[in-house]
């Protein structure tokens, strides 16, 4: 990928993104939820930010190999069973259950809960959340350098 011309418009992910109660932090490549961090390894921080941008559609064990570990064949393991199966024991310790869905033949589903997804939607610069997220981690809520464009 190539960056325009300096004064020009740069392309950016955002920072932020929400997934029901889950905060996903791509400056931190961890999920925060109830005030916590999840502690996601980076491939369970993948995993779950590209469940977060398909939803409300199912996400396939291939498409995950493919886009995730970059893998254009089945390796024939359980690896993207454990990545969730891991997952969904970190949401579980801080006490958030049912939010990724094992959907049979068609693959995984971040979906609603009682408590959770009831919007998914891309946060750039939400001040209040990101000052929310400097909160817990101790450091301002300023955006950081990470975060300017241009």
């Amino acid at each position: 990928m190539t960056w325009p011309a300096q004064g020009a418009e740069r392309l950016s992910l955002p920072r932020l993104f929400r997934a029901g109660p889950v905060m996903l932090d791509l400056f931190h490549r961890d999920g925060l939820a109830r005030g916590r961090w999840l502690r996601l390894h980076p491939r369970e921080f993948e995993v779950l930010w590209h469940l977060a941008e398909c939803a409300p559609e199912p996400v396939s064990q291939d498409r995950l190999l493919r886009d995730v570990w970059r893998l254009d064949f089945d390796p024939e393991t359980n690896r993207v069973a454990v990545a969730i199966c891991r997952i969904r024991a970190k949401m579980r310790a801080v006490g958030l259950r049912g939010l990724i869905a094992t959907i049979p033949a068609r693959g995984y589903l971040l979906r609603p809960g009682a408590e959770a997804l009831d919007s998914l939607s891309r946060l750039g610069n939400d001040a209040a959340i990101q000052s929310a997220a400097g909160e817990i981690n101790g450091v301002s809520g300023k955006r950081s350098d990470f975060d300017r464009v241009g």
